[in-house]
């Protein structure tokens, strides 16, 4: 598997789904600053 965005969301579904909690919202989160910082 390659990382680009959609197989990695895919991969954090499935990952929080069989094991659910708050780190699946703060992966996404720290994924959205990277983001961030990136473009400046």
């Amino acid at each position: 598997m390659g990382f680009n965005r959609q197989n990695v969301e895919l991969a954090l579904k499935e990952a929080s789904e069989s094991n659910p909690g708050a780190w699946a919202g703060h992966s996404r989160y720290v994924a959205k600053a990277c983001k961030n910082l990136s473009a400046r």
